[in-house]
């Protein structure tokens, strides 16, 4: 029993390979036309709650690497970690976004 625990588990855990498969030069970013490099991506949590930030995502930066919300784009698992193709510029992007925000949010110190 605890065998097929273990088993289950690590299926259930493993790395989805978005990038597998691929032939030939890395692709280019639809956005910025920048080689992308393949980049393990977290993924947790659900995008419903943050619909405003998953629209400009898809928008401004879809090839950024770091953190995805499940379903954020279409090809990414809900809750699992993937391997796929990550734009530099996106990627820039997509922090310059999330360290504005935050900056945005702090208290006002008057």
């Amino acid at each position: 029993m605890f065998i097929m625990f273990i088993l289950v588990m690590s299926i259930g855990c493993k790395r989805t390979d978005l990038t597998e498969g691929h032939i030939g030069n890395a692709p280019n970013c639809p956005i910025h036309s920048a080689e992308m490099h393949p980049e393990k991506i977290q993924v947790s949590g659900e995008s419903v709650y943050v619909l405003e930030y998953c629209e400009l995502a898809r928008q401004d930066f879809p090839n950024h690497g770091g953190h995805r919300y499940g379903a954020e784009t279409g090809d990414t698992p809900r809750e699992r970690d993937v391997v796929d193709w990550v734009c530099p510029e996106c990627h820039r992007e997509y922090l310059a976004y999330w360290k504005n925000r935050a900056s945005n949010q702090q208290p006002d110190s008057r």
